[in-house]
Parts: C-alpha cells; structure tokens; sequence
C-alpha cells in the first residue's frame, strides 16, 4: 500500500521487477533509469541481500500529481537466480504494484510458471494476492529465433487477464509501456485512497458541524427559557417590597379621602355651648372660602431601611408642587448590604 506524507503531500508507491532469474529484470530497470531525467531520479543502488543482489531506485513522474499529491516511485528487484526465498519476501513487502517479466525461450516456461506460482504464494503470505493487486506482464526475449508463440505464452501465463505487453529487454525495445501500464494502475490505487480519506474527512467534519449546530441550539433554547423565567417567575424580593410598599401608601391616601366631612355638626363637648343655626349661618358666610386642596401620586415609590418613599404633587389654591412623600413602615426590617 501506498505510504503518504500528508505534511509534504507526497505518495510513495513501491513497484517490484519479478521473474524467473536472467529472464530480462536487470536489463529491463536499467533501461528505465537510463530514460529517466537526472533531476527527477535517484541514485542506482545495488546492495548484497543474504547472498543475492538487489537494484533499487525512486524517481518522480513528470505528470501532475493526483489531489495535490506529487507520487514518487520507488522500482525493486532481485536478479540473476534467486538463492533464498526470503530476498524476495523483502522485496515485495509493502509494494503496490508487480511488473512480472516472463522469458520467451522455450524450454523456460515451466520455470515461468513456476515464479508465477511463487509470486501468488508470496503475495498472499503478505495478505494480499494476485488478483489483489496491479499486476502486468512483460514478454520479453521477443527477439530470439524459437521465440513461444505469444497467443500460446498469453493462454499459459495470463490466467488473470491483466495487461500483457512484449519486449526486448537488451535493446530497450518495448520496456517502457509495460511500466507506463503499470504505473497507470497504481495511480489509479492511489486516487481511489486519496477519494475514501477525503471522504471520510467530509463525514467526519459533518459530524463535527452537526454537533456544534445542535450545542448552539441548545444554548439558544437554553437561554430563551431563562428569558422566560424572568418576565414570567417570581419578582425579586426587593420589586416585591417596592410594590408592595406602593400599594400601602396608596391605601393612606384615599383614607385620609374618606374621612368624615367636617361639614356636618358634631355633639357639643361638656362644657361647650350649643352654637344656633343662625349663628352657624352667619358664621360660615363670614368664613373665608376653602381653597382646593389635591395630593396626587407621580410615580413608583422605592423602599429602603424601612421608610417608603413616594413622589407626590399637591395641588393648592391654584399652584402646585413635587416633592417625596416618606412614610416610615412598622415591622419593616432594614435591608443589609
């Protein structure tokens, strides 16, 4: 599988030259590195691998990358006759894509099975498989005189129906479209990948967004009911005092309104002569007239330490003024703090 480097965006994809041994392999990836630009390949490595000999290099494809990804890819493979099955198991761990190069001579085609057999072998050991994977075979030897007939090679080895391309490895005849095949392939992996990560980002952040959606309209909802517990819940304790202070002060007024009228006569005290009505009469002509006298309340009133205080205007023999009416209430204890 394809390693990617989110940080530098970049893929690195792993193809491996497999076959039987002196079959074209070493020719093959020479020639490709010998086609590639200096500055988009690195240097050829050959390295000793338990007694056999592995070549490897990576190199950049001029194309575009895929997603904002440039792909790097990395080319392996173990010539001559292989003495130990492990060098392979190495090669072919993690790789993305095999280009296996089949040797046209007749009498090496059993042994072309045989590698084939082995590659599904080895393959599956790493839980993977043939039909799992990108997967093109190379022809090569095209050029000898006794050369298995290709139709016949094809019908023998191509069991899986993946693309099957000619060649002759020494000339460099035919070596590059079976790796352009093959890289195609791989991409095609490679995008596929990149289109579930970027998937599952997408659901990932929905979910993210319908969380913090729900949160906001809960927070909302939440506050809308405290909003509705303040205009319609109980009043604080001090509005309730101010109110009712208020209430009793306008219940002095309209006493004071409804106190008996000093017009009627009331009984003579001991003591005290009985006045006549002429008198009476005569007495209230000669009274100077009652000026009108109105008390009017002009606003809320406020309670503190026990005294109400209440804004009045009086109304007097034709002018007016405003001032606070304080009334000191019984069994009113002081507000501390």
């Amino acid at each position: 599988m394809a390693l990617f480097n989110h940080v530098s965006r970049e893929a690195n994809a792993k193809i491996v030259y497999f076959g039987p041994g002196n079959g074209g392999k070493e020719s093959s990836v020479t020639h490709v590195y010998r086609k590639l630009s200096p500055d988009s390949r690195s240097p050829f490595k050959a390295m000793s691998l338990q007694g056999d000999r592995m070549l490897c290099f990576d190199f950049r494809p001029a194309e575009k990358g895929i997603d904002g990804y440039n792909v790097r890819f990395h080319l392996y493979t173990v010539v001559d006759e292989v003495q130990k099955l492990n060098s392979w198991k190495m090669a072919l761990k993690g790789a993305d894509g095999v280009l296996f190069v089949a040797d046209s001579h007749p009498a090496r085609q059993k042994e072309n099975l045989d590698r084939l057999n082995e590659l599904q072998e080895l393959l599956a050991a790493e839980g993977s498989g043939i039909d799992q994977i990108p997967l093109v075979i190379q022809y090569n030897r095209r050029d000898i005189p006794d050369a298995v007939p290709l139709d016949e090679m094809q019908r023998r080895l191509n069991r899986f129906n993946v693309p099957g391309f000619p060649s002759v490895a020494t000339s460099g005849d035919g070596v590059l479209p079976p790796l352009s095949c093959l890289i195609k392939m791989v991409l095609g992996r490679i995008r596929e990948t990149l289109a579930a990560k970027a998937k599952v980002e997408a659901e990932v952040e929905a979910e993210v967004e319908a969380e913090v959606e729900v949160e906001v309209e809960a927070k909302a909802e939440a506050e809308a009911e405290v909003e509705v517990e303040v205009e319609t819940g109980a009043m604080p304790e001090a509005a309730q005092e101010t109110v009712t202070g208020g209430a009793e002060a306008s219940a002095v007024i309209p006493e004071v309104d409804a106190a008996p009228s000093c017009e009627e006569p009331a009984e003579p005290l001991p003591g005290e002569e009985a006045v006549s009505a002429e008198e009476a009469a005569t007495a209230e002509e000669a009274a100077p007239e009652e000026e009108e006298f109105r008390l009017e309340i002009t606003g809320g009133g406020f309670l503190a330490d026990g005294r109400l205080t209440v804004p009045v205007m009086v109304t007097a023999g034709g002018g007016c003024r405003e001032f606070n009416l304080v009334i000191t209430l019984a069994g009113v204890e002081p507000r501390q703090g």
